[in-house]
């Protein structure tokens, strides 16, 4: 049997508070990948009941991946939208899993930390960003 493992930089079960607790970091490159409303795509039942994030072609073919996200927050610590900036390899579901989770555990900016996440906010924005990795791996 194989053991999957999610390994998100966030720790589910030890997140901190990033915001609190890190230095908001300079602004990276602006990105021009797609934007994702995650209000919209958060409402949608399929992603709502999802219980596994790994996506079951990468199971079925023993495939590691990794995303790297970078997600929006309102004033008011609301999930407002989320870009998949870099996924590895592509064509087999990582980005969409990915985001997947950040609908299920991103209530606000600081459930996205870990040591690995970068805090910040784009010059003249009024929206916390957070950039953090999702690492997909399957042990055994």
């Amino acid at each position: 049997m194989k053991t999957l493992r999610v390994a998100v930089a966030m720790g589910i079960a030890s997140m901190c508070a990033v915001v609190a607790s890190a230095q908001v970091s300079a602004p990276p490159a602006p990105s021009t990948a797609a934007v994702v409303d995650m209000i919209e795509f958060c409402a949608d039942r399929r992603v709502r009941r999802m219980e596994r994030f790994y996506p079951r072609q990468a199971i079925e073919n023993n495939i590691r991946g990794e995303v790297r996200l970078d997600c929006a927050f309102t004033a008011d610590e609301t999930l407002h939208s989320c870009q998949v900036i870099e996924e590895a390899p592509t064509g087999h579901g990582f980005g969409a899993a990915a985001l997947a989770m950040a609908c299920r555990h991103a209530r606000k900016p600081s459930d996205l930390g870990g040591d690995a996440a970068q805090v910040y906010t784009p010059e003249g924005g009024d929206m916390v960003h957070v950039r953090w990795p999702v690492r997909f791996t399957i042990a055994g």
